[in-house]
């Protein structure tokens, strides 16, 4: 939880990949990673599968953290203003978000890093459940 206090404030970006992401990202996985092969190490049980769920809660809370990297849906003018017809609001309007001047790189990293969490969690999920128990 601590990590992931700290990706709130956090924009640092990793350009070493094919894509540029936020660093939370990286050391997110890594501390996974790391996770894993400590636990593994002593057993691939029911702890193996606890730790599963507390990863799960944790992907689940930084997916919010970049979440609220991006702006908000508005009705405001000016700036640059995507319309997002694929996100429909209440009452079944289209969703705006204005970028603030200097954003559109913050918005950039934010869909990147998304797209690196995407293929690290279904890397993530292949290991997990090749080294889990049968039982589990």
């Amino acid at each position: 939880d601590e990590q992931l206090v700290e990706s709130t404030t956090d924009n640092g970006v990793d350009t070493r990949g094919e894509l540029p992401v936020l660093t939370s990202s990286t050391a997110l996985f890594v501390y996974i990673k790391g996770s894993i092969t400590r636990c593994t190490a002593l057993t691939r049980g029911k702890a193996f599968l606890l730790l599963y769920g507390a990863f799960k809660d944790s992907l689940q809370k930084y997916a919010q953290v970049l979440s609220g990297k991006l702006p908000n849906p508005t009705t405001a003018v000016g700036g640059l203003t995507i319309s997002a017809s694929f996100i429909k609001q209440e009452g079944g309007s289209t969703a705006s978000y204005k970028i603030p001047p200097g954003g559109e790189m913050t918005v950039c990293h934010v869909i990147s890093t998304c797209e690196y969490c995407t293929d690290t969690i279904e890397a993530l999920e292949d290991l997990i459940r090749d080294t889990i128990d049968d039982d589990y």
